[in-house]
């Protein structure tokens, strides 16, 4: 728990969007794992979800040629699904932080890639897809993954320059290509915005609720625990107490 003297400071920090300090840090960041797990798991479903059913709609909606489809079958039923299934398979069991964020971050950099990649062929002819899809899904990562903000920036960076200069470069179509830049621009805004935004806000919420334990079981002028917080711990004695037949007080 949190003491006193590091609660104010905590808070600053929290308010002005910066990292508490060591092991507050690391407490805040298990939390967060443990609050977006359920929406993380869901977030990579859909995910895989989308790709498994590309294959039905390839022809159709994309109308992409069919020199292209054994392509996408690997882009979507080869990486892109069991990439995402997998990242959720791992957010769900495994006790392995350090493998559970690589993959998650893995799984996002291939559903981009592959978002990028049909772009491209839709830009050289060979499909219908439409660029705003990126924005999307990094949206969505944003909004649902609870990731820090400054990998969602540095993401936003790379991957919506990526696609800006795909849309300038091989646009056929001057105004489509600057309405979809236009487009991609406030959507990188936005996500960027959104993720430091939503950081900062969990942040504050998480340091504040820790002060509210503080203080609900401590006393702020002694120091000593509270009444709140012995009708906490005195149940949890006595059950120990009767289990190890020993005499917690006298009569």
């Amino acid at each position: 728990m949190i003491e006193f003297p590091e609660m104010d400071e905590a808070r600053r920090q929290a308010f002005s969007g910066r990292r508490f300090k060591h092991e507050l840090e690391h407490r805040y960041r298990s939390a967060q794992r443990r609050r977006f797990r359920v929406l993380r798991i869901s977030l990579f479903l859909i995910l895989a979800l989308g790709f498994l059913q590309a294959p039905l709609y390839d022809e159709k909606l994309f109308k992409a040629d069919a020199s292209l489809l054994p392509l996408l079958r690997m882009l979507e039923l080869g990486i892109a699904a069991p990439a995402n299934l997998l990242a959720a398979f791992l957010t769900w069991r495994s006790p392995n932080q350090i493998l559970v964020q690589g993959t998650q971050v893995a799984a996002v950099l291939v559903n981009v890639f592959c978002i990028l990649a049909f772009r491209y062929l839709a830009l050289n002819g060979h499909m219908n897809y439409d660029g705003q899809m990126l924005g999307i899904v990094l949206l969505a990562v944003t909004t649902f993954g609870g990731f820090r903000w400054v990998r969602i920036l540095l993401a936003t960076l790379v991957f919506y320059s990526l696609a800006i200069a795909m849309e300038l470069y091989l646009a056929n179509d001057i105004w489509d290509g600057a309405l979809q830049v236009y487009a991609l621009a406030f959507m990188a805004l936005i996500t960027g915005l959104g993720a430091y935004t939503q950081e900062l806000l969990t942040r504050i919420a998480w340091i504040n609720g820790q002060k509210t334990k503080i203080m609900a079981r401590t006393d702020v002028l002694t120091g000593l625990s509270t009444r709140f917080e012995f009708n906490r711990l005195f149940p949890r004695l006595l059950r120990q107490a009767r289990r190890e037949q020993k005499i917690i007080g006298n009569g």
